[in-house]
């Protein structure tokens, strides 16, 4: 669905949102020469593989990385750009040795003209199929590479595909056999993690194989690279195309990112280290300049680690609790009834239907995250009567401050109410204010990090206190 924006305002978030994610300075040249174009059927994705043609070596490994996949289904795009002539000679004339089931999806672009985001830009000038993903001309990918975004593209169609990705640091040496190349350690899982939005905003943690596209950010959203960027253009694109599309993470580890160690003309030895951090400020700016739009799962991350005094709701969702028999065994509770007063601020837990064979209850408030409860109290609800218990008659992983306070600063926190022997006990109804916020004087030293109200990140110790 196609949303008419000519009726809003300028400064509406949404226009300035949409305004955002297409703006694309680009250089407006037409030097682009098609060589080979691949044959006319149709396929999912396409592979658009930016190369300088003078790294032969490393461009037949990613070419034989491909006619290695478990999925025929895809086409190259190689983009050949600012190549001498018998760099681009060398590359025509190898494409016949190429077997035929890649030889015949491979187009190839010559491109004389821009920096570094128009070769991929003239690439998706040339794509018709629905997804495309980007190789440099030095990667490496697994057999499962294309077979992942095809599953991903499948199941979750519309969406980025992202896959995790390994780095290794190499070495390359021309003898008189050519050039040889090698790795020097084994790979590591630098990238092999779900893509995080809020820590993108921060630095790229996508390099650039990770993800597959859908083809409507630049049909449909006229979506492109942007062309003023020198370095950091697959950090910026992939920003704004999050923004849109959301991201559907595969699981899966599909290549390697490799770090050359050796004279290698690369991005980094191109461009010195002001240049990147001038283009990381640039992107920086972009996205403030612009509202963000996010997940609901990193909204529920972020809202999780907020540090806020005043009492809200308990995350109910969370929320779980086991009757404890003895000689260790334990029955979960299905029904767990949890409210929240806004004008009291009191979170209320009742749980019914209590086994008289139990010999106590354990319940688990949240799974994660610095917080407290505070003007606590239990009520054991009896037949004939009602028993109340404060913190000091409960056992608890937290920390008891006060008889009606519990601070907890590991994973996994629980109360354990022991029932008597004679245990008659129909329902217990637990009152509390919850506070995303503890007691500072708990907290000593170097090694827990912990965010504090005014936003600053200090290292701290967690002492084990018997108070």
């Amino acid at each position: 669905m196609l949303i008419d924006t000519s009726s809003l305002g300028e400064s509406t978030q949404l226009v300035q949102f949409l305004n955002a994610v297409s703006n694309n300075p680009t250089v407006s040249v037409q030097s682009d020469v098609l060589v080979n174009r691949a044959d006319n059927k149709s396929r999912t994705l396409n592979v658009i593989i930016r190369t300088q043609g003078n790294r032969d070596e490393k461009l037949k490994e990613v070419l034989l990385c491909l006619s290695g996949q478990k999925s025929d289904d895809f086409n190259i795009t190689i983009v050949c750009h600012k190549a001498s002539s018998a760099d681009v000679k060398s590359l025509i004339n190898s494409l016949p040795y190429q077997p035929k089931r890649i030889r015949d999806r491979i187009s190839l672009i010559v491109v004389n003209e821009g920096g570094r985001s128009h070769p991929l830009n003239v690439g998706l000038s040339y794509t018709d199929s629905p997804y495309f993903a980007l190789l440099d001309d030095d990667d490496i990918v697994f057999d499962n590479w294309v077979s992942s975004f095809i599953e991903g593209i499948q199941s979750h169609p519309g969406k980025l595909i992202h896959s995790g990705v390994y780095t290794q640091k190499w070495i390359s040496r021309f003898t008189e056999k050519g050039c040889e190349m090698m790795s020097t350690e084994w790979p590591k899982a630098t990238y092999c993690c779900s893509f995080n939005s809020i820590r993108q905003l921060v630095e790229n943690r996508c390099p650039i194989m990770s993800i597959a596209f859908p083809f409507t950010l630049y049909s449909i959203f006229k979506m492109k690279f942007d062309e003023s960027l020198s370095t950091l253009e697959d950090w910026d694109f992939i920003e704004r195309a999050s923004q849109i599309c959301g991201v559907f993470d595969t699981g899966n580890s599909t290549s390697i990112y490799r770090l050359w160690e050796s004279n290698e003309i690369t991005s980094r030895s191109l461009h010195a280290k002001d240049e990147w951090e001038v283009n990381r400020v640039y992107v920086q700016k972009k996205l403030f300049k612009s509202p963000l739009m996010i997940s609901g799962e990193q909204v529920e991350a972020i809202t999780s680690n907020l540090w806020i005094d005043a009492p809200l709701p308990l995350p109910s969702s969370e929320v779980t609790a086991d009757l404890r028999f003895s000689e260790s065994k334990y029955k979960p509770i299905k029904q767990i009834d949890i409210e929240y007063d806004p004008a009291a601020l009191i979170n209320t837990v009742t749980i019914r239907d209590i086994d008289r064979n139990a010999e106590s209850i354990i319940i688990r408030l949240r799974e994660s995250g610095l917080y407290r409860i505070t003007d606590f109290i239990a009520e054991l609800h009896q037949e004939d009567c009602v028993k109340s218990c404060n913190v000091y008659q409960v056992n608890t992983n937290g920390y008891c401050q006060s008889q009606n306070t519990i601070s907890f600063l590991t994973r996994r926190s629980w109360i354990e109410i022991p029932f008597d022997s004679n245990n008659e006990i129909s329902s217990i109804i637990l009152k509390f204010k919850y506070e995303n916020a503890i007691d500072e004087r708990l907290l000593t030293g170097t090694k827990l990090i912990v965010r504090f109200k005014q936003g600053i990140l200090r290292r701290i110790e967690r002492k084990r206190l018997f108070l």
